[in-house]
């Protein structure tokens, strides 16, 4: 017996998500239905049974300008529907919304870790873990792919579709992961520098972390420059297999993140301890993946950085630098640049989009 329903709905800013249970004679299936804004008055609208693998059923909707919809009458089918929020401009099948403890759990256990003490064991282990797994990447803003900063999007982003990050996600999802599990963090930009004596943009996202009376810096997302370990402020070294990182004070107020080059400390970026938010972030992540200048927008950079190698990726060169120097691999072609993007960096991308990155990294 086919059931007739109508619901009104809700829409704001977010696009609109349904996760609903698709009753077909009798046989219940876990479905999926989503509708977008911009669909409002059109009249065919589909939903999508996902537990039926490939050639999935799709089922027609009409989504009405009073803000209701409502199935064909002679659908056979009964569809029970829950309203929940979609990320901006993606319409990915999500079983539920998660919180914060399960992304929590999830992350911790992709990096192959357990819930611990709060302490800088534990934090190094993380940070370690982190940029061992997840690799930094451009590959979004090079695709001009929507880079939603939420919780939930970062986590499907970053450990779940394995499109990897740069700062303001890499660190942005690090700050919110370290929070819950009991650390003492804050948020602070920074302006990359590269030892100049410049002063440009907060273009660099950074977490404070305090553990007892001592005050570390976690970054997971510079790139292959970057940190393996969290940096004490206090100026002490940190030591990796064959690098060196320290954070000193340079003038009033200002820090400079450092590592040692030869037999000289190199700048990468600078800092204060200055009172920062989301909106900030907001502002300096969307120069960062908008701007027809910026250096994401133009430039494919993508790294892991490993216990006795860093892998780096620029454009078309693959370079791997560990203590007996570096080495340069030319890339030629899509094929052959989807390869390194997916084997070396876990960075999941098709085939279209690897030669699509290909012909903008010239």
């Amino acid at each position: 017996m086919t059931e007739f329903f109508q619901r009104k709905i809700d829409h704001g800013r977010h696009e609109l998500g349904f996760v609903g249970v698709v009753r077909d004679h009798g046989h219940r299936h876990a479905g999926c239905l989503f509708l977008r804004r911009g669909m409002i008055g059109q009249k065919h609208i589909h939903g999508t049974d996902d537990s039926l693998g490939p050639g999935r059923r799709c089922f027609e909707f009409q989504f009405n300008h009073d803000c209701t919809f409502h199935t064909r009458k002679d659908a056979n089918f009964t569809l029970k529907l829950m309203h929940t929020k979609l990320m901006y401009g993606k319409e990915r099948e999500m079983k539920e919304q998660m919180t914060l403890t399960d992304i929590t759990d999830k992350y911790i256990r992709v990096l192959g870790l357990q819930r611990s003490k709060s302490d800088l064991a534990f934090l190094k282990e993380i940070t370690r873990c982190h940029a061992a797994k997840f690799a930094f990447s451009s590959v979004g803003p090079m695709l001009g792919d929507d880079l939603p900063l939420d919780i939930e999007s970062l986590y499907q982003r970053i450990v779940v579709n394995r499109r990897g990050g740069y700062c303001f996600e890499q660190n942005g999802f690090l700050y919110a992961m370290l929070e819950e599990l009991g650390f003492d963090v804050s948020l602070y930009l920074a302006r990359v520098i590269y030892n100049e004596d410049i002063h440009p943009g907060l273009t660099h996202r950074i977490t404070l972390v305090k553990i007892g009376e001592k005050r570390y810096i976690a970054d997971v997302g510079f790139g292959p420059l970057g940190p393996q370990f969290p940096v004490c402020m206090s100026g002490e070294e940190s030591h990796e297999s064959f690098r060196i990182f320290r954070i000193r004070a340079r003038h009033a107020g200002e820090f400079h993140m450092q590592t040692l080059r030869g037999s000289e400390f190199y700048t990468l970026y600078k800092f204060e301890l200055a009172r920062y938010g989301p909106a900030d972030c907001e502002v300096g992540h969307f120069y960062s993946h908008k701007h027809p200048g910026a250096t994401f927008v133009n430039h494919l950079v993508v790294s892991k950085i490993l216990d006795e190698e860093v892998r780096s990726l620029r454009n078309r060169e693959y370079w791997i630098i560990n203590a007996s120097g570096e080495l340069k691999h030319s890339i030629p072609d899509g094929e052959q640049l989807k390869m390194v993007l997916t084997d070396y960096f876990g960075i999941v991308v098709n085939e279209a989009e690897g030669l699509r990155l290909f012909e903008l990294s010239a």
